[in-house]
């Protein structure tokens, strides 16, 4: 087999074990084939997304480092450098990468993306926005400009409009997992938990190793559940304290007569569905052993009290 041949051929496998997420497979089929030819870019691109796909952050570090030695001005180098300083938590350093992206490739909606997204990491929002914009104005379609300017509309506060635009966004690219998760986040930031969770859902069903939309459907799910209405005070100075889990605050409404204690028992017998229906609120398993607990230290003191 000629060289160029045995190159294309590690090339081919190692990006069809890529695909498949076999990236330790990947990783030493692409080092194979740069064994017979360290300046291979593509393969040595290749090589570097194996690398942060499997954490090895020191490692694809010196790898895209590398490919940019080998080639400087190959917008994907600078693409992929952006990607590996994000994902190894250097936004600072990212900003200036993604800058010199667009200086090598002003004219494209990939290289704007990526400037969004180090604008995103930094929290520069407002400039993450113009430059999703601007991609969109070279490439109508380009699904990574259109997510970019949903999440910085959503982080600007602009929600009916983030959500506006991931709804456009998935209708023109349904089955896209990136796109569904984008719209589950830019729905928790507008207080939607319900939309939030049927979109992270959406997203792991296309793509189950998405630990983004995991993370962020374990939020939607806590978010979106409604409050505990419990007693947590003593005998002596009662009060209730009602927990909203959307907001995490304690609300707490001191009432001068508590209610009977055969009223409160009954509630507490009951299962808990019908608690939720008749206070609206699903207490926490905490919190009910709380409320029980002084119940029966006030069934106690009644009874004492009726004793003498």
């Amino acid at each position: 087999m000629k060289p160029g041949d045995a190159l294309t051929a590690h090339l081919a496998r190692a990006q069809f074990l890529f695909d498949t997420h076999r990236l330790a497979d990947a990783e030493r089929e692409a080092r194979e084939g740069l064994a017979l030819d360290p300046s291979h870019r593509h393969l040595l691109h290749l090589l570097t997304r194996t690398l942060i796909g499997q954490k090895k952050n020191a490692e694809a570090l010196d790898s895209v480092n590398s490919l940019l030695g080998l080639a400087p001005d190959w917008e994907d180098a600078h693409l992929l450098n952006t990607h590996v300083l994000l994902q190894t938590g250097q936004a600072q350093a990212a900003y200036p990468a993604a800058r010199e992206t667009l200086r090598i490739a002003p004219r494209s909606a990939a290289a704007y993306q990526n400037f969004a997204s180090a604008c995103l990491a930094g929290k520069r929002y407002q400039d993450a926005l113009i430059a999703a914009e601007s991609g969109l104005a070279l490439n109508p379609v380009h699904q990574g400009c259109a997510n970019a300017r949903a999440l910085a509309l959503s982080k600007l506060g602009r929600n009916i409009e983030g959500r506006a635009a991931t709804a456009e966004n998935l209708s023109r690219h349904p089955d896209n997992h990136v796109a569904h998760r984008t719209a589950g986040w830019v729905n928790l930031a507008a207080g939607d938990y319900q939309a939030a969770e049927e979109n992270f859902m959406a997203a792991l069903r296309l793509n189950p190793l998405d630990k983004n939309a995991r993370a962020g459907l374990a939020q939607a799910l806590a978010r979106g559940q409604p409050g505990a209405t419990t007693t947590v005070s003593q005998p002596q100075n009662p009060s209730i304290h009602r927990t909203d889990r959307a907001t995490g605050r304690i609300q707490v409404a001191d009432r001068p007569k508590l209610p009977s204690i055969e009223s409160m028992v009954g509630v507490v017998r009951l299962k808990p569905s019908a608690i939720k229906e008749r206070s609206g609120f699903m207490p926490a398993p905490r919190r009910r052993s709380a409320l029980c607990r002084f119940l029966l230290t006030w069934r106690r003191w009644l009874r004492r009290q009726c004793s003498r």
